[in-house]
């Protein structure tokens, strides 16, 4: 049984392990919204908000195989081929079956990615038909509030001599992104891109097409944001919003380079606005295998890692 009557007003797409996929269309949000809310992630790439921003990417589809589960599968740009994210819900012994069944008649080994631990140990005899590998280049780092808030202490000294330094070259106010204001955000993008000196690589070029999306969407999804002007003009942005009842996410945060430190400001400030909206932790997202975003998430001292696995089709 569909999960609503409604779905059947949204175009299907080909099907894909014998279920008919929705495309992440506005029309399909409300029903996608309310069951991703009941059910959240601990990894960032599961909220409404997120999948809307990288759609154009990851070509997202969707479908309710019985009442109670959600199958989300998305498209691998590099190899072309479309995988699953982790199945959401009941996920019923039927469903499991369905899964296994189909995934042994594609052509290629099916990938379900952004895995939970939990999801494992929760379904270990689906599991069992897989090859499981973490992906530390995709592990979420997730803060305590206070703690980028505040950056107290000897091990955040570094950071506060930045911001010092920064108060005495410039100085800047900071304002809650509103429908009028989230346009000047491609204005820091593109200053951004501006001060870049060698080739952008494909992910920077998918997430200046997701900031872009997302500046696009924001009235219409639960995006929340702080922007950092500096003489009136904006230098500075983060693009945030609730991922569970204690935690908010950072999708996206930029700042012109050519202001010592100021990316520095924009964490603190972001941190400061989360902790105001009574956020008690703060997910800051993966770092993608990149060394200098590894070391500057890890210089922030994050209270744990939320693990990400990987499922590969083996029997």
């Amino acid at each position: 049984m569909s999960q609503c009557g409604s779905c059947n007003k949204i175009p299907k797409t080909k099907s894909f392990l014998g279920s008919a996929f929705l495309p992440l269309e506005e029309q399909g949000w409300p029903i996608l919204d309310t069951f991703l809310r009941a059910h959240p992630h601990p990894l960032s790439g599961y909220t409404l908000s997120c999948l809307a921003a990288w759609n154009a990417t990851y070509q997202y589809q969707w479908v309710f195989p019985e009442r109670g589960t959600l199958l989300i599968s998305c498209l691998s740009p590099a190899e072309n081929k479309r995988y699953l994210l982790q199945p959401l819900g009941l996920f019923s012994k039927e469903s499991q079956k369905q899964v296994l069944a189909e995934a042994g008649a594609l052509k290629y080994p099916l990938r379900i990615v952004g895995v939970d631990p939990a999801f494992v140990q929760a379904f270990p005899d689906f599991a069992a038909h897989f090859s499981v590998s973490n992906e530390r280049d995709n592990y979420n780092y997730l803060y305590q509030t206070e703690d980028l808030a505040k950056l107290a202490g000897r091990r955040f000294s570094k950071k506060r001599n930045l911001i010092a330094q920064a108060r005495k070259e410039y100085s800047w106010t900071v304002e809650t992104l509103s429908d009028t204001t989230i346009g000047e955000c491609r204005t820091v993008v593109k200053g951004a891109q501006s001060e870049r000196h060698d080739a952008a690589s494909p992910h920077l070029e998918q997430e200046t097409l997701a900031v872009g999306d997302a500046v696009r969407l924001f009235p219409h999804l639960s995006f929340d944001g702080i922007l950092i002007r500096i003489e009136g003009k904006p230098a500075a942005f983060s693009i945030f919003e609730p991922q569970n009842a204690d935690t908010m996410v950072v999708h996206f945060e930029h700042a012109l380079r050519a202001f010592k430190g100021l990316y520095q400001v924009v964490n603190q400030e972001t941190a400061r606005a989360i902790q105001e909206r009574g956020y008690a932790h703060i997910n800051r997202e993966e770092d993608l295998g990149d060394p200098g975003l590894r070391q500057s998430k890890e210089s922030y001292y994050p209270m744990r890692l939320a693990e990400a696995l990987v499922l590969t089709f083996s029997s």
